[in-house]
């Protein structure tokens, strides 16, 4: 690894840009059965899965995170959209990203303002206690049936992202978490770890057992694993809380011991929907 854990406004998007290209990556293992590709650069991270027409799943993260960009990596990603067909994608900056004329690249562009995610973290002392009356196990490939049906039911996702979803378990450097209520599983949750720094993603329960502390133990687990794994700094994301628009997986974070290091700004294509939030 080249940069330390310390360098936090690097990890920040680097640990997510380069999550979601090993989550894309994987799907190699299948056949690009939804069309994906990636591209990983010093300008960050550019991927799409051409079957679905999303902000959400054609994304670029990191731009000017690791070096100053330019007009010319700004350019590029949009070409990538272009030429994989997407109308909706999503770029996202980070404040301190280089140079601070990005964004008004991207708005001579014609790439128009959407909403914000809340970039957070913490380290990995002293991880909260699991209080839950579900049961929270460790799972591989075994569970793949019971892992689609959490993430694919409770992100509202079509069939066709099922690939998406499975790709990474048992995959090196992917650890996967289910809530049992019994022996049916009810919330999920995965950490990705790179040396020192770890990413945290899939978060979800199904509504029926929402409020019954799944999404607090799954954290308590994923960070108490990351530490006996020699992590140091985990990062994750979630759409911003608002006072009219109240997001109970950022309270979640915060129960975790998560701090806000700063909202991300999302770039739209001018007619493109909203990127559903993480």
């Amino acid at each position: 690894m080249t940069r330390s854990a310390r360098d936090l406004p690097y990890w920040l998007e680097m640990a997510e840009a380069l999550a979601w290209a090993d989550m894309v990556a994987a799907l190699a293992d299948v056949g690009h059965p939804l069309g994906a590709q990636v591209t990983r650069s010093s300008d960050g991270v550019t991927f799409a899965l051409r079957a679905i027409d999303s902000g959400f799943f054609n994304r670029s993260v990191g731009l000017g995170a690791g070096r100053p960009a330019t007009r010319a990596a700004v350019r590029r990603i949009l070409r990538t959209f272009h030429e994989a067909g997407q109308s909706s994608f999503t770029v996202q900056v980070s404040p301190f990203a280089r140079p601070s004329a990005i964004e008004s690249w991207l708005e001579a562009a014609g790439l128009r303002r959407g909403s914000r995610w809340a970039k957070v973290w913490r380290d990995t002392i002293d991880p909260p206690v699991e209080r839950t009356s579900l049961r929270i196990e460790a799972i591989g490939p075994e569970h793949r049936e019971g892992w689609n049906h959490v993430t694919l039911t409770a992100f509202e996702f079509p069939e066709v992202l099922a690939p998406f979803g499975e790709a990474t378990l048992g995959r090196p450097d992917w650890h996967h978490f289910l809530a049992f209520d019994g022996d049916r599983a009810v919330g999920a949750g995965a950490l990705y770890v790179m040396g020192h720094v770890g990413w945290l993603g899939f978060g979800a329960t199904l509504e029926s057992h929402r409020g019954r502390g799944s999404q607090s133990a799954i954290f308590a687990r994923r960070i108490r694993a990351a530490a006996e794994l020699g992590v140091k700094l985990l990062v994750t994301e979630t759409g911003e809380e608002l006072p009219d628009r109240p997001n109970p997986s950022y309270r979640n974070m915060l129960r975790a011991g998560f701090r806000l290091a700063y909202p991300r700004q999302n770039w739209l294509e001018p007619a493109a929907p909203e990127a559903p939030e993480a």
